[in-house]
């Protein structure tokens, strides 16, 4: 299962798996012990969890919701310091402050984090492998300084590597052809000389 499978619904408690699209809406299914598969029409207002954001105060303005639930998983594990229920509102802003430092104080809400709450809760019981971050994956900051740290070396080394692949085939296919020719000739004197 992947983040772009799972999603939530405007209204409903929960996280939903999308199954598949349907005539009039899409079909998912409850991400809990019941399964319960449930058809939702065009009006209902679904949102993919890949596809959410958070606001931020800094450049970007928006930080994704994955990056923070991969951030929770290799922060914290199973074990969250906050819950969703029990907490007070201090103690859940003040985690999410250390999750994401930047978030925006006047648009980002209690409740938004107590959801989020909630819904690490269910993904690590129903669905815990999202939660790792892909191995060629990398955080923004981390891709960014890799970029920059990119050797120029690589790329002419790799360029050699097809100059050299596309001349073998070159000197290839010239040697082909001859064989072919000399095939043909050889075929239209046998001809020539069985018609005489």
């Amino acid at each position: 299962m992947e983040f772009r499978e799972i999603a939530c619904v405007t209204g409903k408690p929960g996280l939903y798996r999308v199954l598949k699209p349907m005539r009039n809406g899409i079909l998912v299914e409850s991400l809990d012990a019941q399964k319960k598969k449930l058809p939702l029409g065009p009006s209902a207002k679904v949102a993919i969890l890949q596809e959410i954001t958070f606001y931020t105060d800094d450049a970007e303005g928006a930080y994704p919701l994955v990056e923070v639930l991969y951030t929770m998983k290799e922060k914290y594990g199973e074990q969250l310091p906050v819950h969703h229920k029990t907490s007070s509102d201090e103690e859940v802003m003040a985690f999410f402050a250390e999750v994401l430092p930047q978030y925006s104080r006047e648009r980002v809400f209690t409740s938004d984090v107590r959801k989020l709450l909630k819904w690490y809760e269910i993904l690590l019981k129903e669905a815990p492998a999202v939660l790792e971050r892909p191995q060629e994956e990398k955080p923004a900051e981390e891709q960014a300084e890799a970029a920059e740290e990119k050797p120029k070396r690589k790329r002419s080394t790799k360029k050699k590597a097809t100059e050299e692949a596309l001349a073998e085939e070159a000197a290839a296919e010239e040697a082909q052809p001859k064989k072919k020719t000399t095939r043909k000739r050889t075929t239209k004197k046998k001809s020539e000389g069985s018609e005489e």
